[in-house]
């Protein structure tokens, strides 16, 4: 009936690096889950069934984003160890590039064998026992058997499934009903001609009416969304406006160079520098911080969950020493935008450290991968000296993420 079954759920990982130690997003899986979605290592091996047995030494296989980013792409780094929730774990090999999980909307940088779950949380053993339901399960049929067939063999096959694996407490009628749904799903897919479907951590139903409602009012639901945040969070709506334009103009000036000329990063990094100082309404001190909370965890009509990761991504690295690591977490393209973004705002908010009603000179702003220029009007800086203490401060916190900030006065 099936190539290969697989089962897999995503789970998140504190690694320990030489130092610091960070979560990274990764997952659980079957020793079949390679194999069965057909895919081949960049490096050394994936996951076999071998490794995903009581007792077998705990193994990790890498994405190729994390091979790159924190391994350097070093080949010696397969079968080293490395620390998860504490534990030493060999990684023996690096995922095909452009691989992050089975998850849509969540990226996997690191996934281990399901068995290895008691050795790294004691406390999730008891999930491997019968009747607990956490895994997703994903299956390849065999070539040349349509969906519709996989459906009818199944449904005949299910009986005898469920009796042996699915928990006796659960009702009898969810327990029948299960190989139905497959067969209507499957069918849907004969029918509307979808070649593939993947699992999803969230429904589209709310965003869905938002959007509607906006295309009806001619408006964005998620610009009153961040309106209505502006308004509980008692933001300085003027201040924001000012850092608003100011990043865009920045933004418009490099936009090329650093391929950000996607519409979405400039809806994005409007409404960043519109709720950058949400979090002054917990705390001044590290309201960065507070700002990002809020943000990552808030119900925002309108918003993916993708989107709110980002503009907390930006709005907690907009101020003291920039944190990039999270922006890892993110789903491509938007892991390698997150960056520059955080570095406009940055530069938005430093220039309207004042909170002056004057408006800014002319500032020219080039880029190149990994810097930026900044060029003020002849006299400009003389003038504002704390300006100029607060740009040797950020050329400094800038150098410790390995990017340079230069500043130049026009003659």
């Amino acid at each position: 009936m099936f190539e290969g079954v697989a089962g897999f759920s995503g789970y998140s990982f504190n690694v320990a690096f030489a130092d610091s130690t960070t979560t990274v997003p990764g997952a659980l899986v079957s020793g079949e889950f390679y194999a069965a979605l057909g895919l081949r290592p960049a490096v050394g091996r994936l996951i076999e069934a071998a490794d995903d047995r009581p007792g077998a030494p705990v193994v990790a296989v890498v994405s190729d984003r994390f091979w790159e980013r924190r391994l350097q792409r070093d080949p010696q780094a397969i079968g080293r160890a490395i620390r998860l929730n504490g534990v030493p774990v060999t990684i023996v090999g690096v995922s095909s590039p452009g691989f992050v999980g089975a998850n849509v909307g969540s990226i996997a940088d690191i996934t281990v064998p399901v068995s290895a779950l008691p050795v790294l949380n004691p406390q999730g053993a008891q999930l491997l026992g019968p009747g607990n339901f956490w895994l997703r399960v994903l299956a390849r049929p065999v070539h040349g058997v349509t969906r519709a067939q996989t459906a009818a063999r199944l449904q005949v096959a299910w009986r005898q499934i469920w009796m042996d694996v699915i928990s006796p407490t659960w009702p009898t009628d969810r327990r029948l009903s299960f190989a139905g749904g497959v067969a209507i799903l499957a069918e849907v897919f004969e029918q509307l001609g979808i070649e593939s479907m993947r699992v999803a951590d969230g429904a589209m139903r709310e965003g869905l009416l938002f959007d509607l409602l906006g295309r009806y009012t001619d408006e964005d639901a998620r610009d009153r969304t961040v309106r209505s945040m502006q308004e509980r969070y008692h933001v300085d709506r003027v201040q924001a406006e000012r850092v608003e334009q100011t990043a865009v103009g920045l933004l418009n000036q490099v936009e090329e160079q650093w391929q950000l000329t996607d519409p979405a990063v400039e809806l994005l990094l409007r409404w960043a520098a519109q709720l950058h100082e949400i979090g002054l309404d917990v705390a001044h001190s590290g309201y960065h911080r507070h700002g990002a909370y809020l943000l990552a965890n808030a119900d925002m009509a309108g918003f993916p969950r993708e989107e709110q990761k980002l503009l907390s991504v930006i709005v907690g690295g907009h101020r003291r020493k920039p944190v990039l690591e999270q922006a890892d977490e993110l789903a491509p393209p938007w892991d390698k935008r997150a960056p520059p973004m955080t570095f406009l705002l940055r530069l938005a908010v430093l220039l309207h450290r004042g909170r002056s009603s004057v408006a800014l000179p002319d500032i020219k702003l080039s880029s190149r991968s990994d810097s930026l220029e900044l060029r003020f009007p002849p006299g400009w800086l003389d003038d504002h000296p704390l300006t100029v203490a607060d740009l040797q401060t950020e050329i400094d916190h800038l150098k410790s993420v390995g990017f340079r900030l230069r500043v130049f006065s026009a003659r």
